[in-house]
Order: C-alpha cells, then sequence, then structure tokens
C-alpha cells in the first residue's frame, strides 16, 4: 500500500508532462501551417468574412511575401475576360463566381476583392459589392486609389 501514493503521483507527473509536450507542439505551427488551416477553414465556409479579415491580417505579417497561386492567377483572369464580355447583371454573375473561386485561393490578394467588388455592384449585388471592397482596402491599406475606392462604396451604398 505504501507505493500506491507514489504510483498515483508518477502517474500525474506523466499526465501533465504529455500535456505540456503537447501545447509546446501546438505553438510550434509555423505562420504558414496557419495560413494552411485558415485557408481550409474558408474554403469549408466562404462566407466567413471575419476568418477572411484574419487572414489577410495574417499575411500582412509573414515575410517574404508570398507567391500568387496558379489557380488564382487563372480565376482572376477568367473573371476580367467576363466581364470585358458582359453585357448584362448576369453576365457580371459569371465574373462574380470567377472571382469569388480566386478569392478561395487567395484570400489575401487585394486584387481580387477590388474586381469581385466591381462586377457585384454591375451585378446588382449591392451588399456584396461593400463587403468586397472593404476588404480589398483592408488587404491594400496603402493603396494609391483608396480615396477613389471608398468614394465607389459611398455610390454603392446610395444605390
Amino acid at each position: 500500500m505504501k507505493n500506491y501514493p507514489s504510483k498515483i503521483l508518477s502517474a500525474m507527473l506523466f499526465v501533465s508532462l504529455i500535456f505540456l509536450a503537447c501545447a509546446v507542439l501546438a505553438q510550434t505551427m509555423t505562420p504558414q501551417d496557419a495560413l494552411t488551416q485558415y485557408i481550409s477553414d474558408l474554403q469549408k465556409n466562404p462566407n466567413d468574412n471575419a476568418l477572411r479579415e484574419k487572414i489577410i491580417k495574417h499575411v500582412q505579417t509573414m515575410k517574404p511575401a508570398l507567391a500568387v497561386p496558379e489557380d488564382a492567377e487563372r480565376f482572376v483572369a477568367r473573371g476580367i475576360a467576363a466581364m470585358k464580355g458582359a453585357k448584362s447583371a448576369g453576365d457580371f454573375k459569371d465574373a462574380v463566381k470567377e472571382f469569388e473561386k480566386a478569392s478561395l485561393s487567395a484570400p489575401w490578394l487585394a486584387n481580387v476583392y477590388y474586381n469581385l467588388g466591381v462586377a457585384q455592384d454591375n451585378a446588382g449585388m449591392y451588399a456584396d459589392a461593400i463587403k468586397s471592397l472593404k476588404l480589398y482596402l483592408l488587404a491594400a491599406p496603402n493603396a494609391s486609389d483608396a480615396a477613389s475606392v471608398k468614394n465607389l462604396i459611398y455610390e454603392i451604398e446610395y444605390r
């Protein structure tokens, strides 16, 4: 019976060490690992604008700057092509779909949100356009066109 308390103490110490090791491993997640997890979460819930904002802010702290994924470039090019050929609100909705795909592939890219916002505005999706343009301003805080984008937001609000 004398060994019983020491066995309990040893077991408690062992469990504590396991928890400590897990905590240390969790803290060693790299910024790229965190980004990968955030993007995975966003792809499961594409309407989570708070997560988009978190991703944008996270990427702004990463060095060096991230490369643009090929998928994002392809979807942006397709969205621009759809906008060039658009003649109706429905045509602009096709562009919106392409830019939304790009925003899931590279949710930190400012130009994706700008183009998405313009396409949404032309498609009559005003509330979504405002959200996208605000994400653009967050992703490009020093953009030379920030004042004109803010004015565009105000115009869309009026509509």
